[in-house]
């Protein structure tokens, strides 16, 4: 811990190394943005360090920087390229420092000036601005529709605009959108006129079996043994039931047959009180 010479004066962890001095956050962000800073405690266990980007191994005052969390330095550049070759798929906790393997995105309820700048820098990226949670800045997408005929092949380039939280209306015959969401027949719709509709039984259970023993995924191998077994289950449940209910029918039909009466029965004589008397 140490005392930083600003005029806040407050007490910090933070070390330059190249200055071999103490730095608040505040005079992190102003003063040393492209300097290499750690904990003090870092500076004791190794005063070595590297004016280079990881990333591309140039110096660091050559380009724009940005300081992670971690207090790692890298060019924006390098890191926006690094990010944009990783798998569009990829989750926001696969984006990791190339240094020390820390998650690049800081907790939502993270504040301090080394966060704001960091935010401020990463939501200039799309693949940014989804791990933050903010929505997607406009982008172009080019869609291709192939029709095949006997002797040719017409392609059909569709140019238009795309917003993550402004849903475009596409009326026309001609625009197809290769998503298999969209024509999944398990899909469930919600209708203007069904939307505060009060659902049956039978639909809510239709619609919980389907979101636990649907479609899965490909890569769930336990998805086909879940199936069946709750399959089995279902079987067992309703053969239980029937030869609970059914004896109680045919045992109501044998009150009314004769052969089951003793009364009718030549070979059995049964004696009444009045008649012993």
């Amino acid at each position: 811990m140490g005392l930083c010479k600003c005029a806040k004066k407050k007490v910090t962890s933070l070390f330059c190394f190249e200055h071999r001095v103490n730095v608040c956050e505040y005079c992190l962000v102003e003063n040393h943005c492209k300097c290499v800073v750690q904990s003090y405690l870092s500076w004791l266990a190794d005063s070595d360090y590297d004016t280079n980007c990881t990333l591309c191994s140039m110096s660091l005052e050559s380009k724009e920087t940005v300081r992670l969390k971690c207090l790692h330095l890298f060019h924006w550049e390098c890191l926006d390229a690094w990010a944009r070759h990783l798998p569009g798929n990829t989750a926001p906790a696969g984006y990791k420092c190339q240094q020390c393997q820390e998650g690049i995105f800081p907790a939502p309820n993270q504040t301090s000036p080394i966060i704001e700048r960091l935010q401020a820098v990463l939501q200039q990226a799309n693949w940014a601005r989804a791990g933050l949670g903010l929505s997607l800045v406009r982008t172009r997408f080019f869609y291709f529709q192939i029709s095949s005929y006997c002797t040719s092949r017409r392609f059909l380039l569709l140019l238009f605009t795309f917003s993550a939280r402004k849903p475009m209306n596409l009326n026309e015959n001609n625009y197809a959108i290769p998503s298999s969401l969209l024509f999944s027949k398990d899909r469930d719709e919600d209708l203007p006129e069904n939307k505060y509709k009060r659902r049956s039984a039978s639909e809510w259970l239709n619609r919980w079996f389907r979101s636990r023993y649907g479609k899965r995924p490909v890569f769930d191998p336990r998805a086909q043994w879940k199936r069946g077994f709750f399959y089995i289950i279902v079987c067992i449940i309703i053969m239980m039931t029937v030869f609970t209910i059914l004896p109680r029918f045919v045992s109501n039909r044998s009150n009314d047959d004769p052969a089951f009466n003793p009364l009718a029965n030549p070979d059995i004589r049964i004696a009444f009180p009045e008649q012993s008397q």
